[in-house]
């Protein structure tokens, strides 16, 4: 099975090495540059995954995992981001990210938490732990 991830960034640089990051590692890679194409894509698209950033000038991240939270509650997000503080990984989190990760990302991170994620939710859609 392969996997789909949309990466939402504002940054281009960011955007574009992620997306070559998990292609190269087999993954199915659509991109986003703001909340709103973010939100067309989830909508329109089979996505697993979602790595959103905060930081996004149209709409803030937070908004768009609150949106993505109501139109797919069972949609995984990873966020990301240089600046969040320890209450708003926290916030983040009650509001249904399934991760935080601040940047410069980690890669070796990333890929175990983008694995662990889509593991757990395949198992669970088998029915099996």
């Amino acid at each position: 099975m392969v996997y789909s991830i949309l990466v939402v960034d504002d940054e281009r640089d960011s955007r574009q090495s992620l997306s070559e990051l998990l292609s190269s590692r087999g993954y199915a890679v659509t991109t986003a540059l703001d909340g709103h194409q973010a939100l067309t894509a989830v909508e329109e698209s089979e996505t697993d995954l979602v790595i959103l950033d905060l930081n996004m000038p149209d709409m803030t991240g937070l908004s768009v995992l609150r949106e993505v939270q109501r139109r797919k509650p069972d949609l995984p997000v990873i966020t990301m981001s240089a600046y969040a503080s320890k209450e708003k990984k926290l916030e983040l989190l009650q509001e249904g990210a399934r991760y935080f990760l601040p940047k410069p990302i980690d890669v070796d991170v990333l890929l175990e938490e983008i694995s662990r994620i889509l593991d757990r939710e395949n198992k669970e859609e088998r029915g099996t732990s």
